[in-house]
């Protein structure tokens, strides 16, 4: 009895890799699900954050400079950002 290796009919590419199946159709492979891993803030500027309290730039700057609101990152001299978990924290707190 002789075993003849199946012939693979289809080939099509993939995620930048060449895929050979046998039949019409294919199904991506799934990946595993993540276990344990810390969901990652998005991280917000300042018109995003005035859009979402319904306050003005200015009033926005003044509160922190007066320590109401939470001190933003510094990513370069122009752009400061916050944490989106501080912020849903913070409008969670002021209806308090």
């Amino acid at each position: 009895m002789v075993h003849h290796r199946p012939v693979l009919r289809h080939r099509r590419v993939v995620n930048r890799v060449l895929v050979f199946c046998n039949s019409y159709s294919y199904e991506r492979p799934t990946m595993p699900a993540k276990v344990n891993q810390p969901q990652q803030d998005s991280l917000l500027r300042v018109p995003h954050i005035t859009d979402r309290m319904g306050i003005s730039r200015s009033g926005w700057w003044k509160g922190v400079k007066d320590g109401k609101f939470p001190q933003g990152i510094k990513l370069s001299p122009r752009v400061t950002v916050w944490k989106s978990s501080e912020i849903d924290s913070l409008i969670a707190n002021l209806g308090k």
